[in-house]
């Protein structure tokens, strides 16, 4: 019981400090009908790994196309998603299709990350960002 006890305390100790160093955001909205998008503005305090999960229903929307792209503010972008070629990590869980992105080594400083709809039906999207903060 004691080692159990030291275990979980020192879990805990090095858990929170990894915790706090990391900011994460969650979006909810709608991409309406036609061709649209939404774009994220955040600052990497150093350099890191930014983590993006993207989750749409596959059931509503089986078919959108759904493309993603990053970049700095007044730079061209680099497209880290597309969901029209299934390819690229994302992957059924329920109802949804969930899509997991991390992009390791981002240098500190803005950046912008882009989400367009290339598909004409309206998709809600939920979105969650996580990045270096301090």
């Amino acid at each position: 019981m004691r080692r159990f006890a030291v275990l979980a305390v020192l879990t805990l100790a090095l858990a929170v400090p990894a915790t706090a160093l990391a900011k994460t955001q969650s979006f909810a909205f709608t991409l309406g009908q036609g061709f649209t998008g939404h774009t994220f503005h955040f600052s990497l305090a150093h350099q890191g790994r930014i983590q993006i999960v993207l989750r749409y229903s596959r059931l509503r929307h089986p078919k959108a196309e759904l493309i993603m792209s990053i970049h700095r503010p007044g730079q061209d972008g680099n497209v880290i998603l597309d969901t029209g070629s299934r390819g690229q990590g994302c992957k059924a869980a329920g109802d949804s299709y969930v899509c997991s992105i991390y992009l390791a080594g981002e240098g500190a400083g803005k950046w912008v990350i882009g989400l367009g709809k290339q598909s004409k039906a309206a998709v809600p999207i939920h979105v969650r960002l996580s990045w270096p903060a301090t």
